[in-house]
C-alpha cells in the first residue's frame, strides 16, 4: 500500500490508543508536519483525526492533488462527513447539524 493511501486511511478509520495511532501517523507523515503552512505535531494531528471521528460519520476522504518530490509527498484532500457530534474549533464548538458537510 502506498504512503498516500495509508494516510487517508489514517482518518477514515477507527484509530489505535494514543501510542500506536501516533506511531501509525509517524510512517505517513513527518514530525512535525506542514499543515496549510503551519507546523503541527503528529501528536495534535492524531487529536485532529479523532476530533474528525468524534464529530463525523460516514467520513470519508477525497484525493485532489498529489505532488511527489525527493523525500516528500504533498497532498490535497477533502474530508466529507455527516456532522454528527461536536466539532471542537480553535474558535469554539460547533453543535451537530446532521448535514453533510465537506472541509478542503
Amino acid at each position: 500500500m502506498r504512503v498516500v493511501e495509508r494516510l487517508l486511511r489514517l482518518w477514515t478509520e477507527p484509530l489505535p490508543p494514543p501510542a500506536e495511532a501516533v506511531a501509525a501517523f509517524r510512517e505517513a507523515y513527518t514530525d512535525p508536519v506542514s499543515v496549510n503552512g503551519v507546523d503541527m505535531s503528529v501528536a495534535a494531528l492524531v487529536e485532529r483525526a479523532r476530533a474528525a471521528q468524534r464529530a463525523f460519520a460516514d467520513l470519508r476522504m477525497e484525493l485532489i492533488e498529489e505532488i511527489e518530490a525527493p523525500g516528500r509527498v504533498v497532498i490535497v484532500f477533502w474530508q466529507r462527513g455527516r456532522h454528527v457530534g461536536p466539532l471542537e474549533m480553535p474558535l469554539g464548538e460547533i453543535s451537530p447539524t446532521g448535514r453533510r458537510s465537506r472541509c478542503e
